[in-house]
């Protein structure tokens, strides 16, 4: 039995299957085996396994618990800043809205510049410092200046027009080819007064309303706007006529 598992080991080594020839000679109590083993340690040494101590096990029992308990000791951390960061913001918002509240009121009554500063400050413990400073100034409306208003008094502006335009006709009826003077209108600009006149004739050229601005500016100088309404004497046809003092004469018929 011996000489066949002999052989069999030879057949092992000579194919260099050295860990399988080791194992089958230490189970052969002969001579040859036992040489064979040792010629086997020289060639192919058998890999030495290493038997975990108990300082061994020890120590990666402590590691793991060191691992353990710095996870622990993170999410403990991270849940507290999360939990101070949820504290402060419903602290800052709450503080927002009492003073929008606040402000919503007296601003009924008074004018109001407000100005909060918040700061924080959070460490490594962690820890959540909130610094509120407000700063309200408040103005009263009664102290603002209040902005003038102005009326217009129509009756002056009727009675002035009417002074006016009284002059004015008189020196239009001193013009020839008019057939009759139907409005006379002036209106006391600040620049200078603008005067309307509609007549009837039969004559409806640029040279005519000219020779009428020069007969109005008589006893109405300074004049800024002049507008001329030319009609026939049935009001079928006419021509309205306008000047600006620096501009040329414009007109539309009708």
């Amino acid at each position: 039995m011996a000489k066949v598992k002999l052989e069999q080991a030879r057949e092992l080594i000579k194919a260099k299957r050295y860990d399988e020839a080791r194992k089958l000679l230490e189970g052969i109590d002969h001579p040859t085996a036992n040489k064979w083993l040792a010629k086997l340690a020289e060639i192919a040494p058998a890999p030495s396994i290493s038997v975990p101590t108990k300082n061994d096990e020890k120590k990666k029992q402590g590691g793991r618990l060191r691992g353990c308990l710095i996870i622990i000791l993170l999410l403990v951390v991270v849940y507290g800043v999360i939990v101070q960061f949820n504290q402060f913001r419903q602290t800052t918002d709450n503080a927002a809205v009492s003073a929008g509240h606040t402000l919503a009121a007296a601003g009924v009554i008074a004018g109001i510049t407000s100005e909060v500063t918040v700061s924080a400050t959070i460490t490594d413990t962690p820890r959540v410092e909130v610094s509120l400073t407000p700063s309200v100034t408040i103005t009263d409306i009664s102290e603002r200046t209040q902005m003038p208003t102005s009326t217009i008094d129509f009756d002056a502006l009727e009675a002035t027009s009417n002074a006016m335009s009284e002059p004015i006709r008189a020196d239009l009826a001193q013009v020839s080819g008019i057939d009759d003077i139907k409005l006379v209108s002036v209106l006391v600009l600040d620049d200078g007064p603008s005067v309307t006149i509609d007549i009837a004739s039969t004559i409806d050229t640029q040279e005519f309303v000219e020779i009428l601005l020069e007969a109005v500016q008589k006893s109405t100088p300074n004049i800024i706007q002049f507008r001329v309404t030319i009609s026939s004497n049935d009001g079928i046809n006419g021509t309205n006529w306008l000047w600006e003092n620096g501009r040329e004469w414009s007109s539309a018929s009708w």
